[in-house]
């Protein structure tokens, strides 16, 4: 009965309070929203690699590894290639142990056509220890002889057709390498394990020269994993093998390439786990729970905020029915308890809206590049997935029941006699303070949420259009996938519309980029930089200035064993007094002598956030992966035409593979990445905004509505309008003022700490700060003005009469 009748009273206060009732169930609605995409985001990739029986007790072993290019503390999620087999063998209850070995890219000869199906070389014990269903095949042998390979029904199908068995099968390689398709897996999209095949390892091991290379701890770790399974009571006799393998097995007489420690990562803290590098597959890590966990946290907290202030305001009209009901006996918990019933009820109204919004920014959600790339789309079927609803029910609860802990526990403290006295609530006033505190807070919450969006907004148009340092127009990339760089230049020779080609390893500015270290007797330390390998038309080709020096001469046999080429940058490291005075200095890289011949104009070499980075640049024809041209004017698709053409004619499987120099810019994944945080962002700004506008125009209309007399005794001794208006907004510009003073330092700082970490970042600019704070106070301002003015120009008469 005692529920019923809170609930009856909960609605009726509900309807009657219909404007005031709108802006906390929309504000409430929108952030709930973007509350529950965040939580559902976050609980999706908890979920996963729970589905293994022995996910508990399950490991990878991770490595803390050091390397001249690494001399801080940074872990590795690779391992040697042979410590499975080393902890087998110590005997100390493992109950099974696998290497996994990144890196099996699967390309079949179908058709005459090469088609990619990549995966991993797996150990015979995978599907033991992993529980991906198998559905053809025999689990105990099919991943045992070498040339065993397992399909997804995907890849199957994309390899052989809907009508054709795929086990029993023999796909062959382009280097003539054969397979035999020994059953049908599922990949789970809820595993790090991301694959369209997975190949026996004993392909590799069966060749006794790859053995040798994966008996090398130093040059097997990069690509290879090892995933464990024991007892709860065998964890410390397994570090203590590790310690011992790890001192023992394998020693470095120059002592620049260790191995600190290996440490034990449960298989379910894989995914949000910490940052590591060479993770396997689609991992989310941590930091970025966090990241958008804050920003839902904030956008809750600023609704909350004003469902807190709009409904103690408001609670102040209905002290006399909480003193009635004192006096008609009901308690201290029953008052509580109604006022968190209206909070409940308020919420779960404002859940229906928040269904729908969350509906509307999914699929874009998942749309985004960084989630759309890393495959770590929110998978939820409706139908099937109960717990979505459980966790929207138990979220929108426990918003309901802490926004209506303040306002619950305030008029539960009401003085019965004094109500009904009519002269007050019984209980200290607090003169507002609380709702003061949250008002400011709210304008600070915004300003720091537009200053960013602004600041990564002119940080998005700075890398946009950035001058790379290099020719972008008219400039196409050919993959050379097996087809001989000088053979692909020979057959487009002929073509009209290229003027020149040229041999790289790298496209300089997509983010790929490889190291060599330049040590200089003269310095203590070595410098890392970002290395090509190129021919002598790429400097042309790339329009790369020379400072100082001479290009590189295929008709001088030592350009191609010892000679370099460096960047500005590179040259101010190794403490040269200007680029003339590097040329014929002898320099070691990576450990081998070569003598600087030229010195050329830095450009951006690694992603258009970095600028600066040292740069060489050596004659390495063997190391060429792409053909590099560049084309009249206008003249682009003439030469892919051109070249489409010729390339059918080259003795390869591979279809060609070209990309416009210019599009792949402008379609840089840290470009797109960055433009995702942007939309974020954004989005965080504007609904904080808005939400936050929607509280100052309830607290507008019900100050507005509270000093209807007040108003009318100033009208009457000849207030005028305008002071009316400034009377009824002073509070909020007071409010807006102090906002301002705690936001703008903070946005100004948090700013500047991500932007300093760009070497190619824009300035944080005070006219972005000053332009953010105008536009938030004129929005709050207007706001604010639409209640204040209608209460300023309401007749005399009529404001006296209310």
């Amino acid at each position: 009965m005692m529920w019923s009748h809170h609930l009856k009273t909960g609605f009726r206060v509900v309807s009657r309070n219909a404007t005031f009732s709108a802006i906390n169930i929309f504000g409430l609605g929108v952030s709930m929203a973007l509350c529950l995409l965040v939580l559902l985001f976050i609980a999706d990739q908890w979920r996963y690699d729970t589905f293994h029986e022995k996910a508990d007790q399950t490991y990878r072993i991770v490595s803390d590894y050091k390397s001249p290019s690494n001399v801080e503390s940074e872990m590795y999620a690779t391992s040697p290639s042979t410590l499975a087999e080393q902890l087998l063998a110590e005997g100390i209850g493992v109950e099974s142990a696998v290497h996994v070995r990144d890196g099996f890219s699967g390309e079949f000869i179908v058709d005459d056509n090469a088609i990619r199906t990549p995966g991993l070389y797996v150990g015979p014990d995978f599907l033991k220890t992993f529980d991906f269903r198998m559905l053809d095949g025999d689990p105990e042998s099919a991943l045992s002889a070498p040339g065993s390979l397992l399909l997804t029904p995907e890849s199957a199908i994309r390899l052989f057709g809907r009508t054709t068995e795929p086990v029993g099968q023999v796909l062959i390689e382009p280097g003539g390498r054969t397979f035999t398709v020994t059953g049908l897996i599922e990949a789970n999209p809820h595993s790090h394990f991301r694959f369209d095949a997975l190949a026996s390892l004993t392909t590799l091991t069966e060749n006794p020269v790859f053995t040798q290379q994966l008996a090398d701890w130093r040059t097997s770790m990069s690509r290879s994993y090892t995933y464990v399974v024991i007892q709860d009571d065998t964890v410390d006799r397994l570090q203590q093998s590790l310690e011992r393998l790890r001192t023992s097995a394998y020693t470095d007489p120059s002592g620049e390439h260790r191995y600190d420690a290996f440490v034990l990562q449960p298989l379910t803290d894989i995914n949000l786990g910490m940052l590591m590098a060479n993770q396997l597959g689609a991992v989310m890590p941590r930091i970025a729970a966090f990241f958008l966990g804050g920003f839902g946290l904030v956008i809750m907290l600023i609704a909350g905020f004003n469902y807190v202030t709009l409904t103690v305001a408001r609670g102040t009209t209905r002290f006399k029915e909480i003193g009635i009901r004192r006096t008609m006996g009901a308690g201290t918990s029953s008052i509580f308890f109604q006022f968190i019933v209206e909070a409940v009820l308020i919420a779960l109204l404002a859940l229906l809206i928040a269904a729908g919004i969350l509906m509307w920014l999914l699929p874009a959600f998942n749309s985004l590049s960084l989630i759309s790339f890393s495959e770590n789309q929110i998978l939820i079927d409706l139908g099937k997935d109960m717990w979505v609803y459980g966790l929207a029910i138990a979220f929108t609860l426990a918003v309901g029941i802490l926004a209506g802990v303040y306002p619950a526990r305030r008029f539960t403290r009401v003085n019965t006699t004094t109500v009904l006295a009519g002269t007050g609530s019984g209980h200290a006033p607090d003169r507002g303070r609380f709702r003061k505190v949250v008002t400011t807070s709210q304008f600070a919450f915004s300003i720091v949420f537009v200053v960013t969006s602004f600041m990564m907004l002119g940080q998005f148009r700075h890398m946009a259009n950035t001058d790379y340092g290099f020719n972008r127009e008219h400039v196409v990339n050919i993959a050379l996938q097996d087809v001989p760089f000088d053979r692909l230049k020979n057959a487009v020779a002929s073509n009209p519309s290229i003027v020149r080609i040229a041999g790289s390893d790298k496209v300089p500015g997509l983010g790929s980029t490889n190291g060599a270290w330049l040590y200089r007797p003269s310095l203590a330390d070595s410098v890392n930089s970002h290395h090509f390998s190129v021919d002598e038309a790429w400097l042309d080709v790339m329009g790369l200035d020379l400072l100082a020096g001479r290009n590189f001469d295929p008709a001088r046999t030592t350009d191609s064993t010892d000679a370099v080429i460096l960047g500005a940058s590179a040259v101010r490291k190794l403490g040269f007094t200007s680029p003339v005075d590097a040329v014929d200095a002898v320099l070691t890289v990576d450990g081998s002598p070569a003598t600087v011949i030229g010195v050329i104009a830095d450009f951006i070499s690694a992603d258009p956030m970095r600028s600066g980075d040292p740069i060489s640049v050596r004659y390495r024809p063997s190391e060429f992966r792409y053909a590099v041209v560049t084309t009249v004017p206008g003249g682009v698709q003439d030469a892919i035409s051109g070249i489409t053409r010729e390339w059918s004619q080259l003795p390869t499987v591979h279809a060609p593979i070209l990309q416009v120099l210019d599009d792949e810019l402008k379609n840089n994944f840290i470009v797109l990445l960055f433009a995702d945080l942007l939309s974020i962002v954004g989005v965080f700004a504007f609904f904080s905004v808005l939400i936050s506008c929607l509280g100052l125009f309830g607290m507008a209309m019900y100050t507005a509505r509270h000093r209807t007399r007040e108003v009318g005794i100033r009208q009457a001794l000849g207030a005028s309008h305008e002071q009316v208006a400034l009377l009824l907004s002073r509070e909020t510009i007071v409010m807006m003022l102090f906002g301002v003073a705690i936001g703008t330092p903070v946005a100004w700082l948090l700013n500047a700490l991500w932007l300093s970490n760009l070497s190619n970042g824009i300035e944080p600019g005070i006219g972005t700060v000053v332009w953010s704070v105008l536009l938030i106070a004129l929005l709050a301002v207007a706001t604010v003005a639409t209640q204040t003015i209608r209460a300023a120009r309401t007749h005399v008469v009529d404001n006296l009469r209310s």
